[in-house]
């Protein structure tokens, strides 16, 4: 029998850099494989296992890696 990864929500708010205008349309990604993008409110929610990181990207350009 395989162990079982928990997998953890990870959610918030994304804003531009004057942290006044909510951004939609960021993808962001995990190194498991799932995926999801932030929507009109800036919001997103991803699930993610202990050791992956998330990515952000936005107009196809990468941000920095969090793991």
């Amino acid at each position: 029998m395989t162990p079982a990864f928990a997998q953890l929500k990870i959610s918030g708010t994304i804003y531009d850099s004057t942290r006044r205008n909510l951004v939609e349309g960021v993808q962001i990604a995990c190194t498991c494989g799932t995926m999801s993008f932030s929507d009109s409110t800036g919001s997103y929610s991803i699930f993610a296992g202990e050791k992956d990181s998330i990515f952000f990207f936005f107009r196809n350009k990468p941000t920095q890696m969090f793991a």
